[in-house]
């Protein structure tokens, strides 16, 4: 018996570390921040996270620059400057 708990504990194990990142990554789709610097991340006027690396674009949320930041998105590049704050949301084009 221990030995199927066991079994069944690593299939659960893996199961998460194979699925959270896809589905983590759905959230991010919209494209991808390159600083040159640190670009702070906002949700709700708090500071919830820090990038100083290439990461996936946070849709929606409030981004604030220190030095510099590319947005590559799909057709469409961008820069934001120094103390600069934006934020990116896709807005679904109508069906002609």
């Amino acid at each position: 018996m221990r030995n199927h708990h066991t079994t069944f504990r690593g299939l659960v194990i893996f199961a998460l570390i194979a699925f959270t990142p896809t589905a983590f990554s759905y959230v991010f789709a919209v494209g991808r921040i390159i600083p040159k610097g640190k670009v702070t991340l906002h949700h709700n006027s708090r500071k919830i996270g820090e990038f100083t690396t290439e990461a996936p674009l946070p849709e929606g949320m409030l981004l604030s620059v220190e030095g510099e930041c590319g947005v590559k998105m799909k057709a469409l590049y961008l820069v934001a400057l120094d103390k600069s704050q934006f934020s990116i949301k896709q807005i679904p084009l109508p069906a002609n």
